[in-house]
């Protein structure tokens, strides 16, 4: 079903462009595990069906974890892909566009030693490891990482101790041949607004802890601009659609209602028909969020 058709209940463009914004840094948060959202789909949803060939839009990536600066999904989706032998092309858009310098130069990414300890981020770094056949070395005065801007002590002691023990591992060999190539295609801008989909519609489209920092216009948009970019019986997976407060930088807390109807927003089983989705099921789940997923009909 296509929704080239826009509905009626689609919020005005140029009023959602006009209204106030969180600032970048509050939707950069990201981990290693976070990733693993996309992989359990990629895994037992897109490799059945499309074993060969796999197009995938990665929303919303970040570069903010663990007191220093380091993306991790669309490495983590990379390696699964790469590691199953299956050809890809993947789109990334994030609002923030030092985000978007580090994805076209990074060669190496980061884990944190002690985090080893924790069962969902220590999974998620083996799994990474052994999806791209290499092992782990220690950080040593080669390797470059840039620490995030502390001000408390217990904060900044957390820090020293985590740069202090620091794991490292190249980046997916497959994912720097298609940055060169085109194959990946990082793109700046808002997820509501930006221009996707133009070289194909996607099998699967990753939106995790991005809607709940849009306003109700903003998901609106955000979402009839990605299930108009989805292929018939693509996925759209996402983990925030019971959520919506989120506090900015410069102290300002920006309000929404929750996504989803069943927990009092506004998408409606009626939206949904709007948009050419149907609700499919919840994916496996880290850190007590809900992994929700629709299908395109």
């Amino acid at each position: 079903m296509s929704v080239d058709i826009k509905p009626e209940w689609l919020p005005d463009l140029q009023e959602y462009r006009a209204e106030p914004r969180l600032d970048s840094v509050a939707r950069s948060f990201t981990s290693a595990n976070r990733g693993m959202f996309v992989v359990h789909a990629l895994r037992e949803e897109i490799f059945p069906q499309h074993p060969r060939r796999v197009r995938l839009l990665d929303v919303g990536v970040g570069k903010q974890g663990y007191y220093f600066y380091c993306s991790y999904e669309p490495y983590m989706i990379a390696a699964a892909l790469e590691g199953a032998g299956i050809n890809y092309q993947m789109d990334i858009v994030d609002t923030d566009s030092a985000v978007i310098a580090d994805l076209k130069k990074r060669r190496k990414i980061f884990f944190p030693a002690q985090y080893l300890g924790d069962l969902d981020h220590r999974d998620a770094w083996l799994s990474y490891l052994a999806a791209t056949k290499q092992k782990a070395r220690s950080r040593d005065k080669s390797d470059s990482v840039e620490p995030t801007s502390l001000t408390s002590p217990e904060d900044l002691r957390a820090q020293w101790d985590i740069m202090a023990n620091l794991l490292v591992a190249r980046v997916p060999n497959s994912f720097v041949s298609k940055l060169q190539d085109g194959g990946i295609k990082p793109i700046q801008g808002d997820i509501a607004t930006a221009r996707i989909g133009q070289r194909g519609r996607y099998n699967l489209i990753a939106c995790v802890n991005v809607l709940y920092l849009l306003s109700e216009s903003g998901q609106k948009l955000a979402f009839y601009n990605m299930a108009n970019s989805l292929e018939k019986d693509g996925l759209l997976i996402m983990n925030d659609l019971r959520r919506g407060r989120m506090p900015s930088e410069t102290g300002k807390v920006f309000t929404t209602s929750p996504i989803l109807d069943f927990y009092g927003g506004w998408l409606t089983e009626e939206k949904m028909k709007d948009l050419g989705l149907v609700p499919y099921k919840q994916l496996e789940s880290t850190g007590g969020n809900v992994t929700f997923s629709f299908k395109k009909i």
